[in-house]
């Protein structure tokens, strides 16, 4: 009897398993900066997940709590390669939407990195919020995914420490290639013609535009640029510089179109109408004067 006993025992351990298994390995970890920290540093902070599960898209919101400034989003060395929405800061709280074009498996896949400014001494919490994996089986099953949170205590010793500046230094890659946008509006910049572009920097973010036109000098710009020649022929170009100084060129062509009641247009219609008159009067005279010729005989 006890013997019987002991197989039920590890047939129910054996069918018990297998979720607890998944439930233990589907979730979203966020890692402390290893080491001490102190107010005035800047850290970086990765979050991790970790599925036995195939999945190719991933959703959250992560919170940052305490005396800290979030500086930056990283996702150089993720996993994902596709976001609808870039891991973004709002009060708190930065939410992401990425996926990738392969199947997603295993523990410890980097999804993207928080860098922090610690701005006081105390306590800081990083806490997820919510997370969702999307299985790959062409259906987009989602699973829920467990949230593990982590702390550190920032202390008041000397500020000496600066992860993501190390990191930057280190950076070869320039921005993402980027589109840049032509046309204007009635209400706003009084109607006039503008460029806007926005270019995508993976590590440390975009420093700053020049755009130039043509054969003007460049002008250090925001991510719109009203034009200073209006309604002509032109080549543009935008440079988007990353913190590390590594570049990235756009260009883009300004070609005038003429409008369909245009001077040019109008001639190609006259010109036309102008040599049948003619014609028609030429034509017109003979068949007159041969008239008069049979008249007169």
């Amino acid at each position: 009897m006890r013997h019987y006993r002991n197989i039920f025992w590890i047939i129910a351990v054996l069918t018990v398993l297998p979720g607890s298994a998944h439930a233990a390995t589907d979730v979203l970890t966020i890692e402390p900066p290893i080491g001490v920290v102190s107010v005035g540093d800047t850290v970086l902070v990765p979050v991790y997940l970790s599925t036995l599960r195939n999945v190719n898209a991933v959703d959250g919101e992560v919170s940052v709590i305490g005396p800290v400034t979030v500086v930056s989003n990283d996702t150089s060395g993720s996993v994902l390669t596709l976001w609808p929405l870039p891991p973004s800061l709002s009060g708190s709280a930065i939410s992401f939407t990425g996926g990738a074009v392969t199947s997603l498996t295993g523990a410890h896949l980097k999804l993207f990195s928080i860098a922090v400014k610690i701005t006081g001494a105390g306590p800081i919490t990083f806490k997820v919020q919510h997370g969702t994996a999307y299985l790959a089986d062409g259906q987009g099953t989602p699973l829920s995914l467990t949230g593990v949170a982590a702390g550190v205590t920032a202390g008041t010793g000397a500020s000496a420490r600066n992860d993501l500046a190390i990191e930057i230094q280190h950076d070869t890659t320039p921005p993402e290639p980027f589109t840049i946008d032509y046309g204007r509006d009635p209400q706003v910049y009084g109607g006039n013609y503008f460029i806007s572009f926005g270019a995508v920097d993976t590590l440390g973010g975009i420093d700053h535009y020049d755009v130039t036109e043509g054969t003007l000098p460049s002008v250090r710009s925001g991510d719109t640029y009203v034009l200073q020649r209006q309604g002509q022929d032109e080549t543009i170009t935008v440079t988007a510089y990353n913190k590390a100084g590594r570049a990235r060129v756009s260009t883009y062509t300004v070609s005038v179109s003429r409008p369909a009641g245009g001077v040019e247009w109008m001639w190609l219609l006259i010109i036309p109408l102008l040599l049948f008159a003619a014609v028609s009067y030429v034509l017109y005279c003979r068949s007159t004067r041969r008239r008069v010729k049979k008249r007169k005989r």
